[in-house]
């Protein structure tokens, strides 16, 4: 947030960068697929805005089935998950576009960069992974993103 800052943007294109790269290094806590909740205070104005980019909920869409048995809260509570249009990237998309400065692609670089070099895994989000595991990897496709050897990467 700092660096877009001293490059020249302000502070929503700080915001929206470090949403990104949020989502890419905490998707335990935050992801492309969740909401934005967006209060604005225009000084030079003296107006307030605000966003809700909650997602959207498909009227009369089934709940996804099958729900793997692992004791994931929800599943323990009898509610299975639902699939929402998520409100993450049109909420960043309207907060730039009413009150960004600098261009997208630049907003997502330090995102990128996170993506491609990668980051060190806190305690916390390797506790988290470990909690989750049976979960994500339910499905062939999460076995082969968080365990591609048959194992969680250290």
């Amino acid at each position: 947030m700092l660096k877009v800052m001293m490059d020249g943007g302000n502070a929503v294109d700080a915001a929206i960068a470090a949403c990104l790269v949020q989502a890419v290094v905490e998707p335990h806590m935050t992801n492309h697929a969740g909401s934005i909740q967006f209060l604005y205070w225009e000084a030079s104005t003296g107006k307030a805005y605000q966003l809700n980019g909650t997602g959207t909920l498909v009227p009369d869409l089934a709940p996804f089935r099958p729900v793997p048995p692992i004791g994931i809260r929800f599943a323990s509570e009898g509610h299975a998950p639902c699939a929402c249009i998520p409100g993450f990237m049109p909420a960043l998309g309207e907060m730039h576009r009413r009150f960004g400065s600098q261009a997208w692609s630049e907003l997502c670089q330090p995102a990128v960069e996170q993506a491609e070099l990668g980051h060190p895994v806190s305690s916390f989000e390797y506790g988290v992974l470990q909690e989750e595991l049976r979960f994500i990897t339910y499905f062939p496709s999460g076995r082969q993103l968080f365990t591609p050897n048959g194992f969680v990467l250290k």
